[in-house]
């Protein structure tokens, strides 16, 4: 019973908040609002405890701008919220949005959850936008708006006022549109780029859009039953329908449904028009009807036989006829102008002529000689002189004529220069020799043989003394050789540059090699290089046979060559020296440590007569070089 009088009074408190609320005009949780023409939300009045309540009051005359609606009411526990009124349009102003729904109060103790407030309804003509005016009061801190439709100024709540951000840059507008991008920068939209809200345009074939009041969304208008175009639905038929054919009423005439979705009429048909496809006359119905020229054949149908009536050409069946002749389908001919018959090409290959060149062909037969005679890649190609046919100015296949090969013995061949090592003799390559070359023979007595006009060589013409036969002409012996046995097939045989064979003439001798290395000189004389201490000091190619290091002949050449005598009577590396143990000193081979003096080895240091030096004489001794 208490509780009950707690919930009643409770009850009556937040009705007199909501009261108070309304007579100082604040505005409610909605986020927008005009400056005046602010349209009253309702305030979900909750039964149970803590129930609250506030409402925007609508201005009497409002400048522009949408009023706002209510906030959401915060029902206690117990009963439920009482629904928003819709707030009024100002005068001049902008009609208000409906308020918010307040939300259920919790449960109070003992009673039960109150109902949920219902939304407030709108304004006389809201449009239910994201949008403020700056310097306008707002409740929720925070929250985002746009300065208007199809703008680029962004609002923010702040401190209870519209405040401005910067605008939106480029092709951006803030979203007025309520939503998850609400009073952010979104793209135009491609389509309504300068354009105004609600202009209409078509997406795809069938979507019918509308620009939004902040030209960054769009609303679907209509889904088109044909086509779109042009901003609006039209058109006859669905080109992307199930049904793009059909024909003209009761005529052969067929339509397809064109892409502006209009029926669009095509050829007439010759016989019949049935769900929208000519129906043509069959080649198999053993009547002539139809294209047909003659029963089943000619026009659309095959080619007809020999003799069978045509139009033209094309009603002949290749590759017996394809000539239509008087009306008449002729056999194929050589001369007609069409290539039948077995023919590769119009009136040439198979059984008539030879094809020209570039001409198609099958087989090198197919193709004309002497130009072509070489099918290749079914076409026949110009002479060649490595193609294996004998075409061109060949004479026999790749050889003769203009080609660098010359042709074999038993070729055929014009002249004989068509044949290689070989004489032309009627009209074949025969022979062992080109007529009017030569050879050098080395049959008989050998020398220069000619080549006579039947391809055979004639006896050879003998090379002179001391010459030879090289290059198919006689030549002198080269230098150091010459021909000694007087047999071409020898030809120069005998060196006479050699060491076992030196000379001018065949009577050559062999060069002597004592004590040294011997030579033949280009001027075929004998030469030789002596070994260390000997010396060619004698007569002619008798090889080194002097001594240089001997006693009676010393020295380095055979010029300078002297006997040893005394003070120094032996020769050593072809000098005359002191013997071992012994120098030189005043003209006089001396020990080691004397000195010569007058022809008389002395020790000078113990010598009064020579102390210290040859004729230095001492009154008394004469010890280490002085007089004591």
């Amino acid at each position: 019973m208490i509780l009950g009088k707690v919930t009643t009074a409770l009850a009556s408190l937040t009705l007199l908040l909501a009261a108070c609320n309304a007579i100082l005009g604040n505005d409610s949780d909605a986020n927008f609002q005009g400056p005046a023409g602010e349209s009253a939300g309702s305030a979900g009045a909750g039964l149970g405890p803590d129930a609250g309540a506030s409402a925007g009051v609508g201005g009497d005359t409002g400048i522009s701008g949408a009023g706002a609606g209510g906030m959401l009411a915060t029902a206690g526990g117990g009963g439920a919220g009482a629904s928003g009124s819709s707030g009024m349009a100002g005068s001049g102003g902008v009609a208000g949005s409906g308020g918010v729904a307040g939300s259920g109060g919790v449960a109070g103790s003992g009673g039960r959850a109150g109902m949920s407030g219902a939304a407030g309804s709108s304004g006389a003509t809201g449009d239910l936008t994201a949008v403020g005016t700056l310097g306008a009061s707002c409740s929720s801190n925070g929250a985002y708006a746009c300065a208007g439709h199809a703008q680029k100024g962004l609002l923010v709540c702040s401190q209870g006022a519209w405040s401005a951000l910067n605008p939106c840059s480029g092709s951006n507008n803030c979203d007025s549109t309520p939503g998850s991008n609400a009073g952010s920068c979104q793209p135009i939209v491609t389509e309504c780029v300068g354009k105004t809200a609600g202009t209409n345009f078509c997406r795809g074939t069938k979507d019918l859009l509308a620009c939004g009041l902040d030209l960054v969304t769009t609303k679907l208008v209509e889904t088109c039953p044909f086509v779109c175009s042009a901003g609006a639905c039209g058109g006859e038929c669905d080109p992307t329908g199930p049904t793009t054919t059909r024909c003209k009423g009761t005529t052969t005439t067929p339509q397809t449904c064109g892409a502006n979705g209009t029926w669009q009429d095509g050829a007439p048909c010759p016989y019949l028009c049935a769900n929208g496809s000519c129906v043509a006359a069959t080649c198999g119905d053993q009547v002539k009807n139809g294209t047909e020229t003659d029963v089943d054949c000619g026009g659309s149908c095959g080619g007809c036989a020999v003799q069978a009536a045509c139009a033209k050409d094309a009603d002949c069946a290749l590759p017996a006829s394809g000539k239509c002749t008087a009306k008449k389908c002729a056999a194929a001919a050589c001369s007609d102008g069409v290539k039948n018959g077995d023919e590769t090409d119009v009136d040439c290959g198979g059984g008539c002529a030879g094809c020209g060149l570039m001409k198609a062909c099958s087989t090198n037969a197919d193709c004309a000689l002497p130009a072509s005679g070489k099918c290749m890649n079914a076409k026949c190609v110009a002479a060649t002189c490595s193609d294996g046919v004998k075409n061109g100015t060949e004479t026999d296949a790749d050889c003769g004529g203009n080609c660098p090969a010359d042709c074999a013995l038993g070729q055929h061949c014009a002249t004989n220069t068509d044949c290689a090592a070989s004489a032309c003799v009627s009209g074949t390559c025969s022979g062992e020799c080109s007529p009017g070359t030569k050879t050098c023979s080395v049959v008989g007595a050998g020398g220069v043989a000619t080549c006579g006009p039947n391809g055979v060589w004639a006896a050879a013409m003998p090379c002179a003394q001391n010459q030879t036969c090289s290059a198919s002409a006689c030549t002198a012996c080269a230098a150091g050789f010459l021909d000694c046995d007087g047999l071409a097939s020898t030809g120069c045989e005998k060196n006479t540059r050699t060491t076992a064979s030196c000379g001018t003439t065949c009577a050559t001798s062999a060069c002597s090699a004592v004590n040294g290395t011997p030579a033949c000189s280009a001027a075929g004389m004998c030469t030789i290089s002596c070994s260390p201490g000997f010396g060619d000091c004698g007569g002619a190619n008798d090889g080194c046979e002097t001594n240089l290091d001997s006693n009676a002949s010393c020295g380095t050449t055979c010029a300078n060559r002297v006997a040893c005598m005394e003070p120094t009577p032996t020769c050593s590396a072809g000098k005359c020296v002191c013997p071992a143990g012994n120098a030189a000193s005043n003209g006089t081979c001396c020990p080691t440590g004397q000195t010569g003096c007058g022809g008389v080895c002395v020790d000078t240091q113990t010598d009064p007569s020579n102390c210290g030096d040859c004729g230095v004489a001492c009154a008394t001794t004469c010890t280490a070089g002085l007089c004591d």
